[in-house]
């Protein structure tokens, strides 16, 4: 039966065999991939090594997260949404890279330009970028209020992070997630 199907328990190991009952069923071609939304890389490996152990052998799963399927539902009722959501912390990292040096030079951002000086390579941008990249992913979850007053403008006094991370998200957003 095609669908969403949300199965809930407190034990992991209780999902796992919810979730290979219901793949003991197989799709009607083999060519179609299951989809399993999982939460994480490491759940995602953790989850095909059971399924391997409960089938013997386990292969065309998809395992996206809880954003890309969302953003998917998204593009299918709205078609003029972009293929990708921008928004992703993996493509979230290149626009803080090619945000953040402009910045540097703002006050407030002393920290980060004394961490990036003499970064040749680019390596501690790219690791910089990177880390506030999945902040701003978890921000967006779980402290959207703070987030939302940073759109208004908030954050700009009191803790010397949160007033750099919110110049950076206003600067980020200025351009309308382009």
């Amino acid at each position: 039966m095609p669908g969403i199907r949300v199965y809930t328990s407190n034990r992991l190991e209780a999902l796992a065999d919810m979730l290979g009952d219901v793949l003991s069923d197989p799709l009607p071609s083999p060519l179609e991939a299951e989809t399993i939304v999982v939460r994480s890389r490491g759940m995602e490996r953790w989850l095909v090594m059971r399924l391997a152990e409960r089938f013997g052998v386990w292969a065309n799963g998809a395992f996206p997260f809880p954003n890309s399927v969302v953003w998917e539902v998204f593009r299918k009722a709205l078609p003029d949404l972009p293929e990708m959501d921008v928004w992703t912390p993996e493509l979230l990292t290149f626009k803080i890279m090619n945000t953040m040096p402009g910045l540097l030079g703002h006050p407030g951002f002393e920290d980060l330009r004394n961490y990036l000086d003499e970064d040749d390579d680019g390596l501690k941008l790219f690791q910089l970028a990177t880390r506030t990249a999945q902040v701003f992913d978890q921000y967006a979850v779980f402290r959207s209020d703070m987030v939302m007053g940073w759109d208004d403008g908030g954050g700009k006094g009191g803790d010397a992070t949160q007033a750099w991370q919110a110049e950076l998200w206003r600067a980020l957003t200025n351009d309308g997630g382009r």
